[in-house]
């Protein structure tokens, strides 16, 4: 650790005060342009250290050498360390975005807002305050982004790769992962259109985080288990039974090993429904006295599992 922070304190010497070491200055004039990642020059540590959200001592330490790493791999860089070049060149840009980026931060609100509190692990209020922002934080740090504390289109994008929320979940085209390999047992057949409502409909089901169980609902002002469903399905075109027994019988049978977003998982006796979402979780309006919420398929939920439906484009209620 001393001698890093030594040859940090002389690199430092070295930009600032180049007259007094004239030798390395001399060093300095014969070293062609850099095409690559070179050190950054030491008045800027402190900046690179808010963005990395690391605290600004100014010393190039392990900690901040740790996170320069992690920005470079996450962005596709030379993992040497260095705040170079190219690695200031990914964090302004990252920091300033483009024109059009859609970005959520303190004081927005919104269904939107109740998705990224979820996929954080806080209570799903719909309100970005304080909280929110101090978990973003927490994620945008272990996942080597700009840590500014708002949600943009790098710290979106890593929530879905990571299959934390949906494709779509933040309200634009998100980029597709590649499709499990088809050769791995027998998957249950379905068209692109029918992949592509699941998907639409597990997105939409998390615009109604929040809102009250109601007993007989089918509306957001409050729903039920079933009406949830019904009602997600109903706004992209697709009429669905009204109640779980029914709406069980609504589509094609598929395994849960091979359940895909926007299946409908159903339990206990076919009593209770919910909206699959992927990696395990789901979305439900559970019982009286509770929100829609997003659980995960464990527990009671798996002791309890009939199975799943997928449904298709040419669903009809009953």
């Amino acid at each position: 650790m001393r001698r890093l922070l030594a040859r940090a304190a002389l690199a430092w010497v070295v930009v600032t005060a180049p007259s007094v070491v004239s030798s390395a200055a001399a060093r300095a004039a014969t070293t062609p342009p850099a095409t690559a990642d070179q050190p950054a020059a030491p008045s800027s540590l402190q900046r690179l250290q808010t963005l990395l959200g690391v605290p600004p001592s100014g010393l190039l330490d392990r900690r901040t050498v740790r996170a320069v790493r992690a920005f470079q791999s996450a962005h596709g860089l030379e993992a040497d360390g260095i705040p170079g070049p190219l690695t200031w060149a990914a964090l302004d840009a990252e920091y300033a975005g483009s024109p059009g980026d859609r970005v959520f931060r303190h004081g927005d609100r919104g269904h939107v807002i109740s998705s990224l509190q979820w996929s954080l692990g806080l209570p799903a209020t719909g309100r970005y305050g304080v909280a929110t922002r101090s978990a973003v934080r927490r994620f945008q740090r272990s996942h080597g982004l700009v840590v500014d504390g708002e949600a943009g289109p790098r710290t979106q994008q890593a929530l879905v790769d990571e299959g934390i929320l949906p494709e779509g979940s933040f309200g634009h085209p998100r980029r597709r992962r590649p499709a499990a390999d088809s050769t791995a047992g027998h998957s249950a057949p379905a068209d692109t259109a029918t992949a592509d409502l699941g998907r639409r409909a597990a997105t939409l089901s998390l615009q109604f985080l929040g809102r009250p169980y109601v007993w007989g609902g089918e509306d957001p002002s409050g729903f039920d288990c079933s009406g949830l469903v019904q009602y997600v399905y109903g706004r992209l075109g697709v009429s669905l039974p009204r109640v779980a027994r029914d709406q069980y019988h609504a589509g094609l049978h598929v395994p849960f090993s091979q359940l895909e977003p926007g299946d409908l998982v159903f339990f206990e006796h076919l009593g209770h429904v919910g909206i699959y979402l992927g990696r395990g979780r789901f979305v439900h309006a559970p019982h009286t006295g509770t929100v829609v919420q997003i659980a995960e398929l464990d527990g009671w939920y798996v002791a309890h599992y009939v199975g799943a439906v997928r449904v298709r484009t040419s669903a009809s209620g009953g």
